[in-house]
C-alpha cells in the first residue's frame, strides 16, 4: 500500500510543480521535461529513503524532513535552472521552485492526512 501512496503523491506532485510552473509561462518542452524529471527523481528518492529507513517513526523526523525537503529544493532548483537561459529566469526559478515546492507539500499534507483518517 505504501507503494502505491508514493506513486500517487509523486503523480500530484508532478502535476502540481509543472502546472504551477506553466502558470509562470515556464510552458517550453525542455523546461517541462527537466521540471517532471526533477521532480519523479526527488519525489522517489526522499519517499523511499523515507520509507525504507522508518525515519519517518523516530523523534529526529522533524528535524530530518525539513532537511531532507532542503536537500530537494536545491536539488530541484539546480536542475530547473539548467533548462533556461536568461539570468532573470535562472533568478525566477529560485523563488518559483520554493514556492511550487512548499505549495505540493501542503497538498501532500493534507492528502495523507485525509488518507490516514479514512
Amino acid at each position: 500500500m505504501e507503494h502505491l501512496l508514493i506513486f500517487i503523491g509523486c503523480i500530484f506532485t508532478i502535476l502540481i510543480e509543472v502546472g504551477f510552473f506553466a502558470l509562470f509561462g515556464y510552458r517550453k518542452k525542455r523546461f517541462v521535461i527537466t521540471a517532471i524529471l526533477a521532480n519523479l527523481s526527488s519525489n522517489l528518492i526522499l519517499n523511499y529513503t523515507v520509507l525504507l529507513t522508518g525515519i519517518a517513526y523516530r523523534q529526529e523526523y522533524i528535524i530530518i524532513l525539513p532537511l531532507m525537503e532542503l536537500a530537494v529544493y536545491i536539488y530541484e532548483v539546480l536542475l530547473l535552472q539548467t533548462a533556461v537561459k536568461e539570468k532573470r529566469e535562472r533568478i525566477e526559478i529560485i523563488f518559483l521552485t520554493l514556492a511550487s515546492n512548499l505549495l505540493s507539500f501542503a497538498f501532500g499534507i493534507i492528502m495523507y492526512s485525509i488518507y490516514y483518517l479514512i
